[in-house]
């Protein structure tokens, strides 16, 4: 109950619920068979807050509403509590629910408030856990009642309540949970089936988390008896369990199918939800190998970490490519917010002008603290020249943590023949003059590093067509 203590002690008109209140106190008798009836056991009950106000100004302050009708009161009060163990959001039921046209405001949520998931108690302790499978429905009581029997189930608040409003992204409490191979069953009322717009809505959904990695499936719950109109009853996956047991649930739930699908094209956010920040960010996350990015912006101009080494890249490719991965998820792109997310992307990217190649970026100690400079960069490997000539362990693997933009263009091979051919040749040229091949050779070696230290000007002498 410390849950509902803090939600309580915010304001001086709630009252202070504690461990040590009886059980159930605060919940009215017809409020109490309402939760009964969706077979809440009253543990549960007591375990996630549920709570009956009766005040109006208590809901109005739940709500943050300056005025509501006094005859929504009373109202059962459900309090949200997020993975990390904080609330603060809650969610009411009032007995008089106001209208809407023609539709009925069942529940309430706070004004101004984007939406939240709703976690029964103990669904929090699974959602890093991707081998345990997840439930998601609409409403507190069906998720409450799933979880009791053993289906640890997050609860919606509408069929598109996994997204805040017109906005086409998951909610980050949702993006936040390990999806990758999890097993998934969206399971919405019984009536799915009929309406277009909850298929549409289950699609979406399934397809957000079939992204991200989830194995989803959707459970077609079966309709109730007919009523007086000759349509059958709605039922919701409390209703179901009420009515049969978890092993009739767990063999409908193995036998769920596929969703509808839905195109990518109709999966995309209107431009105008861009946060620029974000995308750049997003973009550059995207191409992290060895905790940096691949792409930087130096000097002026965009460079990317191709072959080992960091390429010039023309600005209107980078653009472009910018370009590609916001169409992925964005439609109607004007010039004027992909120029914003260019400008962040620069930001974000940058490397300062007063870093000189190479060097080592990123956080933390560079590779066997290896300096930069005596490094030799190989298509295959990074080679540490002092520890090769002492016969030491000399190669890493290439990484971008290295800022070089010089890199030699085949394998480093630690077990190379000797070039007999090459030297053979090299004999015929200087016979009697072994300095020269010396030389020659150290010449060579000064060109496969950015070391400048030993600049010299080389010229080479000799008869024509001697292949100087």
């Amino acid at each position: 109950m410390r849950v509902v203590e803090k939600l309580y002690t915010s304001n001086k008109l709630y009252p202070m619920f504690s461990e040590s209140t009886p059980t159930l106190a605060g919940i009215l008798p017809h409020h109490l068979a309402e939760l009964r009836k969706s077979g809440l056991s009253d543990s549960i009950i007591v375990a996630a807050g549920i709570q009956s106000v009766a005040n109006p100004q208590r809901l109005e302050a739940i709500l943050g509403r300056r005025k509501m009708p006094k005859r929504m009161a009373p109202a059962l009060v459900f309090p949200f509590v997020s993975a990390e163990g904080q609330n603060g959001y809650c969610r009411i039921k009032p007995d008089n629910p106001r209208r809407k046209g023609e539709r009925v405001v069942k529940y309430e949520s706070p004004i101004g408030r984007a939406n939240e998931i709703y976690l029964p108690p103990g669904v929090a302790e699974v959602l890093n856990r991707p081998d345990a499978e997840l439930l998601l429905t609409e409403g507190e009581k069906k998720s409450l009642k799933a979880t009791q029997e053993g289906f640890p189930c997050i609860g919606l608040v509408g069929v598109y309540g996994w997204k805040d409003g017109k906005s086409e992204r998951m909610l980050p409490s949702l993006e936040r949970i390990d999806w990758r191979g999890r097993q998934v069953r969206i399971v919405f009322d019984s009536d799915v089936a009929d309406n277009p717009q909850v298929v549409d809505a289950e699609s979406r959904l399934a397809k957000h988390l079939s992204d991200r990695g989830a194995i989803v499936r959707v459970a077609r719950l079966p309709a109730g008896q007919q009523g007086p109109e000759g349509k059958p009853a709605k039922v919701g996956l409390d209703d179901y369990l009420v009515a049969h047991s978890a092993v009739e649930l767990r063999k409908l739930l193995d036998e769920s199918q596929e969703p509808e699908p839905i195109s990518a094209s109709e999966m995309k956010a209107a431009a105008r939800e861009i946060d620029p920040a974000d995308e750049a960010k997003a973009f550059l996350d995207a191409s992290v190998t060895d905790g940096v990015p691949k792409l930087r912006y130096w000097r002026g101009s965009f460079i990317a970490w191709r072959k080992q080494r960091y390429c010039d890249i023309p600005f209107g490719e980078a653009r472009a490519y910018l370009i590609r991965s916001l169409n992925n998820t964005y439609c109607r792109l004007p010039c004027h917010i992909t120029n914003n997310v260019m400008d962040q992307l620069k930001a974000q990217a940058m490397l300062s002008s007063d870093v000189e190649p190479p060097t080592w970026i990123g956080e933390g100690e560079p590779p066997r603290n290896w300096p930069a400079d005596e490094l030799l960069v190989a298509k295959n490997a990074l080679v540490h020249l002092p520890s090769l000539l002492r016969g030491e362990d000399c190669a890493i693997d290439p990484t971008p943590r290295l800022f070089s933009t010089v890199a030699l263009e085949y394998d480093f091979r630690i077990d190379a023949a000797r070039p007999d051919g090459w030297l053979a040749f090299l004999q015929q040229l200087w016979l009697d003059d072994p300095q020269s091949i010396d030389t020659l050779q150290e010449w060579f070696g000064y060109c496969l590093t950015c070391d400048t230290r030993q600049q010299k000007m080389l010229l080479l002498i000799g008869p024509k067509r001697s292949g100087k």
